[in-house]
């Protein structure tokens, strides 16, 4: 069973490699990562669905501000006109952002657990709490949004936290005490074995890796591409001012 889905976990990651692009993270900054994990965190959801939400927000806002775009400088009018009109979209976006990352964890908890999940009213409530007032039908309007925004399609790849949650799971029932002494056995007889494979431990330390992975996306890869290529990792610039 294990063999037959990391053979598809493999096949995804490789898909996701291929399609990979520059500008893929560019809306999942630090602070906007801290922000949804605050937010997961305050409402006491399960550790996958801020993981998942972060992934959900950056793929609708690179859709919906590309879309925006064009709609902006692909029209007759001269470069001043849009430019203040882009001026006056971006203005908009902004102030939506709160909006936005509510919903995509609203849609995030739908995906991970529907009976469990926010509701509008909930979502709602957060945004008052955090100082913002929408209506439970703006609410719903903005989540409908994102889903067509993503042609409805918001699950197709498994979040990173199911590849490790998958070897951890895998690792957790190889190394399991009775097998490691039937091992340790055979080969030292006079041994006795001591340790034991701590799951708990090395999940809440993946849990941490994941969580700096996501709030510093382009720090982590400059320092791989460094480590890897020496200074010439220095010609591949990832941040966008």
């Amino acid at each position: 069973m294990y063999d037959d889905w990391l053979c598809i976990l493999a096949a995804e990651n490789l898909q996701r490699i291929s399609e990979a692009m520059e500008d893929d993270q560019i809306f999942l900054t630090t602070e906007t990562v801290e922000y949804i994990f605050t937010v997961c965190v305050r409402l006491r959801l399960p550790q996958e669905i801020k993981y998942l939400a972060a992934i959900i927000f950056n793929k609708f806002m690179l859709v919906h501000v590309d879309d925006l775009y064009k709609t902006v400088y692909e029209t007759p009018h001269p470069i001043a006109h849009k430019q203040n009109e882009w001026e006056r979209i971006e203005a908009n976006i902004s102030r939506q952002i709160p909006l936005r990352i509510l919903s995509a964890i609203q849609i995030a908890s739908k995906l991970h657990s529907y009976h469990d999940s926010l509701s509008r009213s909930m979502v709602k409530l957060a945004l008052k709490t955090l100082g913002y007032a929408y209506t439970v039908n703006s609410v719903m309007r903005s989540e409908i949004r994102i889903l067509s925004s993503l042609d409805w399609n918001v699950s197709s790849r498994q979040s990173p936290l199911v590849y490790a949650e998958t070897l951890l799971k895998m690792l957790g029932s190889i190394l399991t005490i009775d097998s490691l002494r039937v091992n340790c056995r055979k080969a030292f007889p006079e041994r006795r074995l001591t340790r034991t494979f701590n799951t708990a431990a090395y999940w809440q330390f993946t849990l941490l890796c994941m969580d700096c992975v996501f709030m510093f996306w382009d720090e982590i890869l400059e320092r791989m591409l460094i480590n890897v290529l020496g200074v010439a990792g220095n010609n591949f610039p990832r941040s966008v001012n």
